[in-house]
């Protein structure tokens, strides 16, 4: 378990950052492009020549390894090193190439686990949607935006005091963040 979140924290630190990478369309080369994610894990960020581009996790459909070929759409020309994403709502296929296989499969496992859960914890939400009504005599109302709240924000430390680490929750497929000091725990 620890080597595993060990991965998946140095992976979401690496991406959180930022990685330039060729970036290879069903059209041709793309260029090189920098792959982020935002610290929530919820959205891949692909930004070519300046422009940038915001894919929700849950909207990747397919994720393919090497020169497997995603099914129904156009697909690039890739390599072993590749790992393809398909968008489902643009039926879209982007693929990066990597430098070794261990950083490609790193990459698809990993993002394919951060599918997996934005999916779950929408699906979680829609179902907690439904269950509105009478609970305990009571009536609840339940909000779309209602969601389990991070944990406050702790402030600055004064001069002269070390930093305390203000935890937000985490399960085992999400890192924790500190707020405080924006590093990864």
């Amino acid at each position: 378990d620890d080597a595993a979140q060990q991965i998946i924290s140095a992976f979401t630190q690496a991406m959180v950052a930022g990685k330039r990478l060729p970036m290879l369309t069903a059209a041709g080369p793309g260029g090189r492009c920098l792959l982020q994610m935002d610290e929530d894990v919820t959205r891949l960020f692909v930004t070519v020549n300046g422009a940038r581009r915001e894919i929700p996790l849950e909207s990747i459909g397919q994720i393919t390894i090497g020169e497997e070929a995603p099914e129904d759409v156009a697909a690039p020309d890739v390599d072993e090193l590749c790992v393809t994403l398909v968008v489902e709502d643009t039926s879209e296929a982007l693929a990066f190439r990597f430098e070794d296989m261990e950083g490609r499969d790193t990459f698809a496992l990993c993002t394919g686990m951060f599918v997996d859960q934005r999916r779950q914890a929408l699906d979680g939400e829609e179902e907690y949607e439904e269950e509105e009504g009478e609970v305990g005599g009571r009536d609840w109302q339940v909000s779309s935006a209602t969601v389990a709240p991070a944990a406050p924000a702790a402030p600055a430390p004064a001069r002269g005091q070390a930093a305390a680490h203000c935890l937000r929750s985490a399960d085992f497929w999400k890192p924790t963040w500190c707020d405080s000091c924006r590093t990864l725990l």
